[in-house]
């Protein structure tokens, strides 16, 4: 399985670091809206899910969520947050997030570890684009 997680470097870092022991994952990282919306643009068949940052610098993470519901209708969106405040929550239903799909990133790493497990086993089988996963965080 692949995913793409947009979150700022220490965030990214302590909350990642709970998927690295998963040999079935692989994770690219970046840490700014407009290396996300590239990096999908690049290989726009390629990640299975998207964990996304709700604050991130120089394309929000607003911004990006209409992005992939624009043009990756399909693609599963998490979001990591500050707050679950119900301001937060309802900008996030209205951007088509479900509350299952919203992290407190102020939580565990292990924690943030068994809420993306959770969200990949609901994935519909896939065909080849899940196969040979690393386990290898990769940054640009």
């Amino acid at each position: 399985m692949k995913i793409l997680f947009a979150e700022d470097g220490p965030d990214l870092m302590r909350l990642s670091g709970s998927l690295m022991g998963d040999l079935h994952l692989e994770v690219d990282a970046v840490t700014d809206g407009r290396s996300f919306i590239q990096h999908l643009s690049d290989a726009p068949n390629y990640y299975d899910l998207v964990v996304l940052g709700f604050d991130l610098p120089e394309i929000s993470g607003r911004e990006c969520i209409m992005f992939v519901r624009q043009m990756f209708n399909r693609l599963p969106i998490l979001v990591v947050t500050d707050s679950m405040q119900k301001e937060i929550l309802e900008e996030l239903g209205e951007l088509g997030v479900r509350k299952k799909h919203i992290f407190e990133k102020s939580s565990s790493a292990e924690e943030f570890g068994a809420w993306v497990r959770q969200a990949l086993s609901e994935l519909p089988a896939q065909g080849s684009a899940t196969e040979g996963g690393n386990g290898e965080l990769n940054s640009p």
